[in-house]
């Protein structure tokens, strides 16, 4: 997967596939209409970065990154401060659970998104673009 950021904090993730050639290619058509997207927003003089990592069973940098910028994304679109809009993904997305403390307090346990699964780190992937969904913020 590549993160490409430009100067207008835009985010995109794009999956490749390195054939037997060694030759790396968007892996799928969709992949591929993210990436011509992306080109399209780009304005001369404009500076991206890049970051190739490779995808293994358990979570990945890609993954955090990715949920961390579309926490960032729904932030701006929907005027919420960044950690109020991470809470509520955890929350939507089972990563919290609700207690008591010793004095018999309510209390909410929140779990790391670096202690998250691959599996976990996808539901809060979900998560944002469900409640980007929710207040008219398309996200991918």
């Amino acid at each position: 997967m590549t993160v490409l950021k430009s100067n207008i904090e835009m985010y995109t993730i794009i999956e490749y596939l390195v054939d037997e050639k060694g030759v790396m290619s968007p892996r799928s058509d969709k992949e591929l209409q993210k990436f011509n997207r992306l080109l399209l927003t780009l304005k001369p003089g404009m500076r991206l970065s890049a970051m190739f990592e490779v995808i293994k069973d358990d979570h990945s940098l890609v993954q955090l990154a990715k949920v961390h910028a579309l926490i960032r994304e729904l932030a701006h679109c929907t005027g919420n401060e960044f950690e109020d809009v991470k809470l509520e993904v955890k929350r939507k997305a089972g990563l919290t659970v609700k207690s008591k403390d010793s004095s018999g307090n309510p209390i909410e346990i929140v779990k790391s998104f670096a202690d998250c699964s691959k599996d976990q780190l996808g539901m809060a992937i979900e998560s944002c673009i469900q409640i980007g969904v929710e207040f008219g913020c398309i996200l991918y």
